[in-house]
């Protein structure tokens, strides 16, 4: 599945590009995010810790987990989308529904959503090189709708840089909306990054995750995914170009016990 999925993924991402670049409202009022810009630390964003900056972007990333021999799972989007800055505080991203496959399943769609950024605070490299910021994000599945299975999901980003190293980190929190079953879950990713050269982060990071359940009981998880960011280049005068690539390994066993493999693509605008 996985030498189909990257060809896809980047054909896929060709076409978005070439009708995005031809809307002139993507080009209009860029001044609020010249002014976050200039504001904030220019790191890059890692693979799965949610950044503190502020970004405008298209994201597509792609997962792939084999759970067992012959049990592939891809998950096409993985909850990203499009990364709009309306306010030079303020970050708008609205999420895609993910679409998810498996050896000899049919495919199935999962949640679509929107988060709101809220810069705290931020200084660029000369002036302290930090940047926190608040988040609040909510999720609803597309497919099998009921509203019980809305997510509003509270968060907390902060980063700081070192030279050419820099920390960033996101705290989130779970909570469901109704339900019987369903607790509120929570989640600590960290990103250790370095800027080796102009275009290019190698990073490690460690994802942890908790999942309270009545009827499963709790379940811990910490990975450890190594992974590298390049980028990002202008490919055309609009748009900007970002890949990066990444493992999540587990070292605390939760409910995926799988290596999760990371294919992220980004279009700065």
């Amino acid at each position: 599945m996985l030498k189909w999925s990257i060809p896809l993924f980047l054909c896929g991402m060709g076409v978005i590009a070439a009708g995005a670049q031809k809307s002139p409202r993507i080009r209009q009022h860029p001044s609020a995010a010249v002014r976050a810009r200039k504001r904030q630390p220019h790191w890059i964003t890692p693979l799965a810790t949610l950044t503190p900056l502020l970004e405008r972007e298209y994201r597509f990333d792609l997962t792939e987990s084999q759970l067992r021999p012959g049990l592939t799972v891809t998950n096409w989007g993985s909850g990203k989308g499009l990364e709009l800055i309306p306010t030079s505080r303020t970050e708008l991203i609205v999420t895609q529904p993910s679409y998810i496959t498996a050896t000899g399943a049919p495919g199935a769609w999962g949640a679509a959503g929107a988060l709101v950024k809220y810069e705290i605070a931020a200084s660029p490299e000369d002036q302290g090189d930090y940047a926190a910021t608040g988040i609040v994000g909510v999720s609803l599945p597309v497919q099998n709708f009921h509203a019980s299975q809305l997510m509003i999901s509270p968060q907390f980003g902060w980063g700081k840089g070192y030279g050419r190293f820099d920390v960033q980190q996101d705290l989130a929190l779970g909570l469901p909306a109704g339900g019987t079953y369903r607790l509120a879950n929570w989640a600590i990713n960290t990103a250790f990054q370095y800027h080796a050269t102009a275009k290019l982060w190698p990073e490690i990071e460690l994802n942890a995750s908790g999942l309270p359940h009545l009827l499963l009981g709790n379940h811990n998880q910490l990975d450890l995914t190594p992974g590298i960011v390049a980028g990002p280049w202008r490919v055309s005068r609009c748009f900007g170009l970002t890949v990066g690539a990444g493992v999540q390994i587990p070292t605390v066993h939760g409910l995926n016990e799988s290596r999760n493999w990371i294919f992220s693509l980004r279009l700065p605008f």
